[in-house]
């Protein structure tokens, strides 16, 4: 594939998040991929929209190269819902707006997203929300 062709999929990506729409991510993405799998997918995105009902990436910038394709994001999204993802939360609604950037990198295969990695601040995220990880103390 091209590379703009492996940048048009990636877009294709994060117009379908904008959207809501799952079917349309599950098709960007390779039958092999390399990555969490469709429940995941699932999960991740209920986690922050059922948070974030607003929530919306905003691309600034893709950077492709072979089969790699790197982006540059901003998220927005107002906290309005409970937040349970990974290790983060329960954070019951705060009210608040939160925006952050966050860079993807993604390998493509035949026109596929095969593999995806992403990198963001979780701190300023959360300072922005009010809220803190919960230490867990370990029994003496």
């Amino acid at each position: 594939m091209s590379i703009e062709e492996n940048k048009a999929i990636v877009r294709r990506w994060f117009d379908a998040w904008n959207k809501g729409n799952l079917e349309a991510m599950e098709e960007c993405y390779a039958p092999d991929r390399r990555e969490a799998d469709k429940e995941y997918l699932k999960n991740t995105f209920s986690s922050w929209y059922g948070a974030f009902s607003d929530f919306c990436y905003i691309v600034d910038a893709l950077i492709a190269e072979e089969d790699r394709v790197a982006v540059s994001t901003r998220f927005t999204g107002t906290h309005d819902g409970l937040f349970q993802w990974s290790t983060y939360g329960p954070w019951p609604a705060t009210g608040r707006h939160m925006a952050g950037r966050e860079m993807f990198f993604f390998g493509l295969i035949d026109g596929k997203i095969a593999e995806m990695t992403a990198t963001w601040n979780p701190v300023d995220f959360m300072q922005q929300l009010g809220v803190s990880l919960a230490v867990t103390q370990a029994a003496s």
